[in-house]
């Protein structure tokens, strides 16, 4: 039975808290995985302090646009996966790509978001300097 759109904001606004609660996100695709092989990552990941859920790429493509974050996620034929972790990025990544590697999947892409909230130059010779300095 197809989701109503009720049910289906509910889970954009789950993807969203998510992702607004934890320190990044990997988004990565699967096929042809078991559930016992797909039960295996979470709990590697939730050992490491992270969390998986298996998500619909266009109500998370709507969650991460209305995020102001812009990922191509494709034409993949498979199933989408999104781990959220509170750490740092590779203490989930290094299962992700194990994972991905082994089923043949693609890692789509990831966030440290605590990165993303460094506060940059707002004029351009600022971001020049900044540039020059690296």
């Amino acid at each position: 039975m197809p989701k109503t759109r009720a049910q289906k904001e509910k889970e954009v606004e789950e993807i969203r808290r998510a992702v607004k609660e934890s320190s990044g996100f990997i988004v990565f695709g699967f096929s042809g995985v078991s559930v016992d092989v797909l039960r295996g990552l979470r709990s590697k990941v939730r050992a490491s302090g992270g969390s998986i859920r298996v998500v619909k790429r266009r109500l998370l493509n709507i969650a991460l646009g209305g995020e102001g974050i812009d990922m191509d996620i494709g034409q993949f034929a498979g199933q989408t996966g999104l781990a959220t972790f509170s750490g740092i990025i590779s203490d989930v990544a290094g299962d992700i790509y194990n994972f991905v590697s082994d089923c043949g999947g693609v890692i789509f892409g990831g966030y440290d978001l605590s990165l993303i909230h460094i506060s940059e130059p707002t004029r351009p010779l600022y971001i020049s300097y900044a540039v020059f300095c690296l």
